[in-house]
């Protein structure tokens, strides 16, 4: 580095430590400044530091020194302003490059499509082998298990996006471990699947993180649907692990896609979505593969330990299985058409409608009004029963706990 350069890193530091005085902390303007990015590029890699048999050893303990001062000045550097200095591109960089052309149907996947819409079975019909619809989840999990039948990219994004909606039917952001016990409970039960719950619960977890991105993907380009014209040229790798979730870069390959016709293949198809439709064909019975394992590993959740899971159809619900513990009564937990959750004993018939932005539960002839917070059970319900006090988790899981008293309060 010469006189004129040396002086001018002088000047650039000695404005950025007036500016750290000033504000007491970081000067971002030393962190933006070129000239001080490619000082500190040159000194991280000058040779001398990582060469110890440089024969002027006085200088490789200066350089050394100066090193240790640049390295957290550069980790500071946003990660933009690294990639220009070294010219290193992010993922999303690269892959909003390739999106040159407008992105269209191939005419196999069009007429998938087309038959998917007139009836959305022939979806799990085309997959190339038997998908036996009496074990829904044991039949994705195979699919995705397999790397042959994981070619096809439609399928498999539609199987990650349920087994993300399955997560958040059971235990939203994080699952309970019992809420773990009952998935591995109902594809081992099935006959189908040999893998352990450890690798059961692995993947579980590897792919509904997947498939929430995918969630997030569609979210912003309009609709599920949008996920069947996701560039081909594009490694799925990509959208489930790289793409950011939000941010400049997010929105920066979200406004590439919408250009480059994602948004007018949505458009086009008005409001009908085929992959939804898919998706509410298999969801029952699906819910009755969750609500049976429930049933059958019912010593599994009710040990008689302080603690229990009780999963609803929508975490922010309170539960039926709850009112129904609260007095011992066996229980049959469902889910209908219009998202209500029934539980039918001998002696009564429970319900649980949203209606928003309340919730109302039906219960010995009376009603219950939710708090306006869903995740807040209010004061009568609490003093509806003795024994029992209903707690929140986090993820919006109910836990209940048998207690000799109840919180005055209700919460």
């Amino acid at each position: 580095m010469g006189i004129t350069e040396s002086k001018l890193l002088v000047a650039s530091v000695s404005r950025a430590c007036n500016e750290a005085e000033e504000i007491d902390g970081l000067s971002k303007n030393i962190l933006s400044d070129p000239l001080v990015q490619s000082q500190i590029k040159n000194i991280l890699s000058d040779p001398l530091v990582s060469s110890p048999c440089h024969a002027v050893v006085s200088t490789i303990a200066q350089t050394r020194q100066v090193a240790s001062y640049a390295t957290p000045i550069w980790k500071a550097l946003p990660v933009d302003a690294r990639n220009k200095i070294t010219g290193h591109e992010s993922p999303t960089q690269r892959a909003i490059k390739r999106v040159t052309t407008t992105i269209t149907l191939s005419s196999d996947l069009k007429g998938f499509l087309d038959s998917c819409k007139n009836r959305p079975y022939y979806f799990f019909e085309a997959i190339g082998r038997k998908f036996d619809l009496r074990y829904p989840l044991a039949q994705c999990y195979l699919f995705l298990s397999d790397t042959e039948l994981s070619r096809g990219r439609v399928q498999r994004r539609l199987f990650l996006i349920i087994f993300a909606r399955l997560k958040a039917r059971l235990g939203h952001s994080r699952l309970h471990s019992s809420a773990r016990e009952i998935i591995a409970f109902s594809l081992q039960h099935s006959g189908l699947i040999e893998d352990n719950a450890s690798d059961i619960d692995r993947k579980f977890g590897d792919w509904a993180s997947r498939g929430e991105r995918y969630e997030v993907l569609a979210a912003a380009c309009g609709g599920l649907d949008s996920l069947i014209i996701l560039p081909g040229d594009i490694c799925d790798t990509f959208w489930e692990k790289h793409l950011p979730k939000s941010g400049a870069l997010h929105d920066k390959m979200i406004k590439t896609l919408q250009q480059r016709g994602v948004g007018s293949f949505v458009e086009e198809l008005g409001g009908v979505s085929i992959l939804e439709d898919i998706i509410r064909c298999i969801w029952p019975r699906l819910e009755e593969d969750i609500n049976e394992a429930m049933r059958e590993h019912e010593p599994s959740i009710h040990r008689g330990e302080t603690t229990a899971h009780i999963p609803t159809a929508d975490p922010n619900f309170f539960s039926n299985d709850l009112a129904m513990q609260m007095h011992g009564t066996s229980y049959t937990p469902a889910l209908d058409a219009n998202g209500t959750l029934h539980a039918s004993t001998s002696e009564q018939t429970i319900s649980c409608t949203q209606r928003s932005p309340h919730y109302t539960m039906q219960m010995y002839g009376m009603q219950h009004v939710a708090t306006q917070n869903p995740n807040i059970v209010s004061n009568d319900q609490a003093r509806q029963s003795p024994c029992f006090l209903p707690e929140i988790r986090i993820g919006g899981t109910f836990i209940t706990s048998t207690r000799a008293q109840v919180n005055p309060s209700g919460y």
